[in-house]
């Protein structure tokens, strides 16, 4: 994806335990706010169901609270999601993201891993805004 190593910071915790280290999460997520002062902040919404993603998503609140937060969909794991942002996608931006998730092959077997959900998706987003293409976000923080 052309993400240059130094750009790339991995934490290890144990899959379905992050709610038992919140506050090292908080503490890694400060670590990086310091050390990166992103101008953007893309998290799982608020109202994800996978206790992982919850738990990243209340601490990420906490850590960038004065950033721009936009929340991501993962619609397997969401009962309501508010589209309040689209960014349009290219063919290559589709087919880039459907590269990236071929990387996650713990997942290759779950139905939202598969190449045509992945096009469904950015086809009815597009549909939304008019384009052949597109990502929705929700937005949590604005400050632009």
């Amino acid at each position: 994806m052309g993400i240059k190593p130094e750009n790339l910071h991995l934490f290890k915790y144990e899959v379905r335990t992050f709610n038992f280290h919140r506050q090292q999460i908080l503490d890694d997520l400060l670590f990086l706010k310091n050390k990166i002062a992103p101008d953007i902040v893309f998290m799982p919404t608020l109202s994800d169901l996978h206790q992982d993603h919850s738990t990243i998503a209340n601490e990420g609140v906490r850590a960038f609270k004065f950033t721009s937060i936009l929340c991501y969909e993962l619609p397997w794991n969401n009962l309501n999601f508010s589209n309040t942002a689209f960014f349009i996608l290219s063919e290559d931006d589709v087919a880039m993201k459907v590269k990236a998730i071929k990387q996650y092959v713990s997942q290759a077997h779950r139905n939202y891993a598969n190449e045509e959900f992945i096009r469904s998706l950015a086809r009815v987003r597009g549909t939304q805004i008019n384009t052949q293409w597109a990502e929705s976000f929700e937005i949590l923080r604005w400050k632009f």
